[in-house]
């Protein structure tokens, strides 16, 4: 961005550079917050030359209004133009977005609300963030932000890891209590769509289906280096919740698990099975784990826990002849069945095949 802005370009005759880019900088980033403030795509060239002249008039920096406008439409490549309808626009959103980030982080006046779980200004929070790279007291308000519709569940699930890793210089501890009560909220919004409590059309497709979609995006976003260390502390703080249910906890932790196992680390798993009986795990999970380790490419399915895992679940699978046809419609509901066509009961693996 300082090169399209023109702060290492020397061609210019008569004229300080610095002077140039800082006038190009600031007004750009002046127009950059005014159409993303005011959800525009493209704006008017006299209003923005006005705009550009206002600032210069009340400033001794140096330039003219005509020259940072030619370097700012005829050779940043920061803007388009449009001579038919004599509009102006940033050549890509995030141009503008950056942009915006930029001169909050100079300001130090990006407000944390709402708008943080916005699909409209994630990018601007993820560039402020990451402008600031420390900023501990802003992660935690984030986390404490809570969610005002659907839509700001979705975005916090798939954001809160990008705004911590690009806050990665905050103290670890900030990531290891932003994470655990992320997981905590990935679990809430997974029952939440299971049982019917969530507007989502991912009730057309089956349990196992659904389970399999959240764990792709929690390995998408928690599967990175920067989390390995903060998600066993994050799995021993979400098992010793008391406030949490114990369906709630037990898909907070093969959530958890299942982002660690993305690194190939299969602490996670032993964490989940050591703590938990095979037969105790409500049975998507424990069929869970035995796709992820066996299906995943890690290899995980040598691991001797996991081997052990394999054959209790194979025993609990093999029920007398007379349970068989049972057993066979419960796995046929869990992989085919949409979920808005059944009930999710709260069972365990033991009371879900009757067996003891």
């Amino acid at each position: 961005m300082d090169f399209m802005l023109g702060r290492w370009d020397a061609r210019k005759q008569d004229l300080t550079t610095e002077k140039l880019f800082k006038a190009c900088e600031r007004l750009a980033r002046h127009i950059g917050r005014y159409m993303i403030d005011n959800q525009l795509i493209f704006m008017s060239s006299k209003e923005a030359q006005q705009m550009m002249a206002d600032f210069l008039k009340e400033r001794e920096i140096g330039v003219t209004a005509h020259e940072t406008w030619d370097y700012l439409m005829n050779r940043s490549h920061l803007f388009g133009t449009l001579e038919d309808s004599g509009t102006i626009f940033f050549r890509h959103r995030s141009f503008a977005e950056y942009l915006y980030a930029r001169d909050a982080y100079e300001r130090r006046d990006l407000n944390i609300d709402a708008k943080a779980f916005s699909p409209y200004w994630v990018n601007v929070y993820f560039f402020y963030i990451g402008l600031l790279s420390e900023c501990p007291d802003l992660l935690r308000g984030m986390v404490n932000l809570k969610p005002t519709d659907e839509g700001s569940r979705w975005i916090r699930f798939l954001q809160m890891s990008n705004y911590l890793l690009a806050g990665y210089q905050s103290p670890y501890v900030v990531v290891e209590e932003s994470l655990t009560a992320l997981f905590k909220e990935i679990a809430h919004l997974y029952i939440d769509v299971k049982l019917g409590k969530s507007r989502t059309t991912l009730r057309q497709m089956s349990e196992m289906k659904v389970l399999w979609l959240f764990t792709m995006l929690v390995k998408h976003s928690c599967g990175y280096e920067f989390f390995r260390r903060a998600l066993p502390r994050v799995m021993g703080e979400i098992d010793e919740d008391s406030s949490l249910d114990d369906e709630t906890r037990l898909y907070a932790l093969f959530f958890a698990s299942s982002a660690l196992a993305d690194m190939g680390d299969v602490f996670g798993y032993h964490f989940l099975l050591d703590k938990h009986k095979t037969s105790d795990l409500p049975l998507p999970i424990a069929l869970g784990v035995l796709c992820e380790t066996k299906f995943a490419g890690k290899h995980f399915s040598k691991d001797p826990e996991i081997k052990k895992h394999t054959k209790r679940l194979r025993q609990l699978l093999s029920p007398a002849e007379s349970d068989k046809v049972a057993l066979q419609q419960k796995l046929e509901a869990l992989f085919d069945k949409p979920l808005k066509t059944k009930g999710s009961p709260n069972l365990s693996l033991q009371k879900k095949t009757g067996l003891s």
